[in-house]
């Protein structure tokens, strides 16, 4: 490297790789563990416990793989690893909150998934 080269800047590493040009809105919530996660993501609160995601509220269907809020929630997370929402601080892709929350929704379904099945005869 000459000394008269231009100097480049070396990337952060600590920076995220997201950008604004990548965000889309948060999508509405369905049920009380997408609006505590939403809530979390925008700043509104600051707890966003496990606890959160394993309370489980009235919903019009008694399984997980159907539950839209438990659905969304996850899916919220897991986007966060691809992109960011608008208004939302990308560093929440390593949050420990925001980790701790997804795999409790992990193990809802996961514990779903090991349930005996039932095969109705005919």
């Amino acid at each position: 490297m000459s000394a008269n080269a231009p100097a480049t800047a070396l990337s952060d590493p600590l920076s995220s790789s997201h950008t604004d040009s990548d965000s889309r809105p948060l999508l509405s919530p369905r049920g009380a563990r997408s609006s505590a996660l939403n809530a979390y993501l925008v700043g509104d609160t600051s707890d966003l416990s496990p606890i959160h995601a394993s309370s489980r509220t009235v919903t019009t269907s008694t399984d997980v793989l159907l539950d839209e809020d438990l659905q969304l929630a996850l899916y919220c997370c897991y986007q966060l690893q691809v992109t960011t929402f608008a208004g939302v601080d990308s560093h929440h892709e390593w949050d420990s909150s925001v980790i701790a929350f997804r795999r409790a929704l992990e193990l809802e379904i996961e514990d779903s998934l090991r349930l005996p099945l039932v095969v109705q005869s005919e």
